[in-house]
């Protein structure tokens, strides 16, 4: 699971009329139900509406409630650019960018990371916790810009100041957890970002019980990891039994079950 958590929860200030198909599907993005949103956005890029192909594209790219799917925000995003907008879209203008540079850099294509990463570094983009934080994957990384552990972690930091504070802390604990440098995680201690289990959304309780059994596995603690990743993989597979595209997290998650298991840390790619 490479996860670009909550990519999405900037958006909650849009706003379209709740009758048309992409007001239904907004309607149900910003309760947090990316899966019941699909539809009815689907069928508002079949009206023309440019908001509605925005949307696609950010949830095919998010891996929060929906896998990742680099192919289909490829489409969404191309439909995006197509589509022919009105002075109300002018906002959608802003994500632009960010779309581009989250493909180039989740894509095989290796030669456009660094113009992934130029993009995420436009200043409008300072504030913007989903951007700060693929920038901030990407300088851990060494993706498409030099490695630079202290610079990441600045960026992981700014990410919870300017995102949602909970779910961006989750995040950053994920990354420290199971990189796979030492270097980087010396950095910060991820036991101190787990946000209180009532701050986190019923939705991403599995993501939650994922991250910190990556922490304990990371930490030797590999029974309380074991307990902990066995309730996630339970919760994934309730959501399998209703949606298929969730097996892809039960097959990630199982292969870290059995890491701890062997009383081994997880170590996942990051992109």
């Amino acid at each position: 699971m490479k996860r670009i958590l909550f990519v999405c929860s900037a958006l909650f200030f849009m706003s379209a009329c709740s009758t048309t198909s992409t007001g239904k599907g907004l309607s149900a993005f910003n309760d947090n139900r990316s899966f019941d949103a699909i539809p009815h956005l689907k069928e508002g890029v079949e009206e023309g509406d440019k908001m509605a192909s925005m949307l696609l594209a950010l949830i095919y790219l998010s891996d929060a409630q929906v896998p990742t799917d680099i192919d289909k925000a490829s489409f969404y995003y191309e439909k995006l650019k197509a589509l022919d907008g009105n002075i109300y879209d002018q906002h959608i203008d802003y994500y632009l960018d960010y779309i581009q540079a989250s493909i180039f850099l989740m894509d095989d294509n290796v030669i456009n990371d660094s113009e992934g990463v130029k993009l995420l570094r436009q200043s409008k983009y300072l504030n913007y916790s989903s951007a700060l934080v693929l920038l901030a994957k990407s300088y851990s990384t060494g993706k498409g810009v030099n490695t630079n552990y202290r610079l990441a972690h600045k960026l992981f930091l700014r990410s919870i100041e300017y995102g949602d504070r909970a779910q961006a802390s989750l995040g950053y604990a994920w990354v420290l957890a199971v990189h796979e440098d030492d270097g980087f995680r010396q950095g910060a201690n991820p036991i101190d970002f787990i946000p209180d289990i009532n701050d986190i959304n019923e939705d991403y309780l599995f993501i939650y019980y994922d991250t910190l059994a990556a922490i304990k596995g990371r930490m030797g603690q590999f029974e309380e990891a074991v307990r902990l990743q066995n309730l996630a993989v339970e919760l994934v597979k309730k959501e399998a039994m209703n949606n298929s595209s969730y097996q892809t997290w039960v097959d990630d998650y199982s292969v870290q079950l059995n890491a701890f298991y062997n009383k081994e840390p997880a170590t996942v790619p990051l992109f």
